[in-house]
Formats: C-alpha cells, structure tokens, sequence
C-alpha cells in the first residue's frame, strides 16, 4: 500500500501543477473516488437486504462506508492536501509539513484518519520524485543501492511484530508507540524503493508474458484494491461459517498465499471486463 500510494502521487504530480484551478481539479479527482464508494455501498446494502431481509442500522452503513475502501479516502485526502500547499507556490513544502503535523495532531483512532496519517508521507514522496529524471545515474550505484534497500528490508522484516500493525497499535505518537510508527515508516519506504528499484534492474530477465500480466496488474490495481475487500469479506464469511480455523501455521500461511494469489487475478479478470463498459468504469472504479 505504500508504493501503491507513492505511485498515486507520482501520477498526480502533472496534473496538480498544471491546472489553473486547484478547486475544480480537486472536485473532479474527489468525485470520481467518492462515486464509487457510494455506488459499492449501496450495492452490498440491496445485496444484504436481498439475501437477509434486513438492512445494517445506520451507524453500521456509515462506518461501512468509511472502512471498506479506506484507500479512497486516503486519496482523496492526500489530493486535497497537495493541491492545497500547491496553490501556495514556492511555500508548498512548507504547507505540506504543516497540514500534515496538523493531521498527527487528531486522535489517531476518529474514523480512518490513522490509515492517512500513515500513508499520506508516501503520497508526497512519490508526488516529488515526479520531478526527477534518475537515467543519467549510474547503473553500479544504483545496484549497489538495490542490495542496501534488501538488505533493510530484510532487517525490517526481522524487527515486525504483532505490534508493528497498524490495525494492532495505530499511529498514536505516545512513547510506547513511536517505533512502532517509525519502523512502520521506515520499512514502507525501504521495501518500496527496493520493489522499484528491483525491477527496474531485472525486467529485461523477466519473461515478456509475465512482463505484460505485472503491468497489466500495475495499471490496474484499482480494480484489484476495490474488489479484493468485497471477495476476501465474503471469503471470511463462508470460512467463519463451514470451515474449522488453521491450527497449523505454515499450512495456514501457505494456504494464505495461495488465496491471496487467486483473488488478486480473479479481480484482475473481473475487474478488466466490468470496465470495457465506460460507464460501469466509471461508477464502480472511477475511471474513464
């Protein structure tokens, strides 16, 4: 999730410095998320009322709405906030950091704000590095750079816990809980430059079939992200309600990978034949 949102805010880079009005642009980008999120609710309200006879009471639909597609509302969030210091020219560094700290400064836990204080960073950096043309460096440096970022992410992965989770802890700056912050920080940034980084060093190695599947996923992972919470939901459902729980681990993570493998190309495939229609695309992914 964070290089899904550091590359949403290197795609929005061009658009966010050249328009000419920064209300208009935010209305429009904020629309085309905020339909969808109302249109997928809407659409598991009738599904529920159809299947149980009963709707979920309000407060239930609400916090529906703000949770299922949190992502969206992160995005929508880090737009405002860009193409807010934006409008303030050569103080926008300066407008991001202090909108930013004014975000910490709200109790982590009201609504979904956690998840954009934690991944609003990554919106920026990837909004920057738009700026930059990394071609003239050196490949041995930035191989060199790709084994360091491994190695980090490696160690990362050696220091995660229970506690590191989001879910678990959020992003509350008490003592007990800033390392859980800033290796939450630390390990997002580490593990996405080496991803990028990565691939950019061993695409000519990568099979051009299996080239063209990881870029049709890049391209697409919208359709990914917004399917993936309603299939692995019911997924849970079905499981919680026929199956016994996992007791073994590694068959238990095993069987994880291979779910989440399946589900990631079943919302692929069906989220590429829903959005040949230009209107379905647009309602239900915001595209288009």
């Amino acid at each position: 999730m964070p290089l899904f949102m550091a590359i949403a805010g290197y795609l929005s880079y061009r658009g966010i410095n050249a328009t000419q009005s920064h209300i208009k642009y935010i209305m429009r980008r904020a629309i085309s998320f905020l339909v969808p999120i109302f249109v997928w609710l809407i659409m598991e309200q009738v599904l529920r009322l159809l299947v149980t006879g009963h709707l979920n009471a309000p407060n239930v639909i609400i916090t529906s709405g703000l949770e299922m597609l949190w992502f969206l509302w992160v995005l929508i969030g880090s737009i405002i906030l860009t193409s807010i210091a934006t409008a303030t020219g050569k103080y926008r560094p300066f407008m991001l950091i202090v909108l930013f700290l004014g975000t910490l400064a709200l109790p982590y836990d009201i609504l979904m704000i956690y998840m954009f204080k934690y991944l609003f960073p990554f919106f920026v950096t990837g909004f920057y590095f738009a700026k930059f043309d990394f071609r003239p460096t050196p490949p041995i440096k930035l191989k060199f750079l790709t084994f360091i970022l491994g190695l980090g992410s490696f160690a990362c992965f050696l220091m995660w816990d229970k506690s590191t989770f989001i879910y678990t802890t959020g992003m509350s700056l008490s003592l007990d809980n800033l390392p859980n912050v800033l290796l939450r920080w630390l390990f997002g940034s580490i593990l996405s430059g080496f991803v990028v980084l990565s691939i950019y060093h061993y695409s000519s190695a990568i099979p051009k079939k299996l080239k063209k599947i990881l870029i049709m996923a890049g391209r697409d992972s919208l359709y990914i992200y917004i399917l993936q919470a309603y299939i692995f939901l019911l997924i849970f459902r079905i499981a919680k309600r026929f199956l016994h729980p996992v007791l073994n681990i590694f068959f238990g993570d095993l069987l994880a990978i291979i779910i989440g493998f399946l589900v990631t190309c079943l919302c692929l495939v069906f989220g590429r034949i829903i959005s040949k229609n230009k209107y379905f695309n647009r309602i239900l992914f915001g595209k288009g």
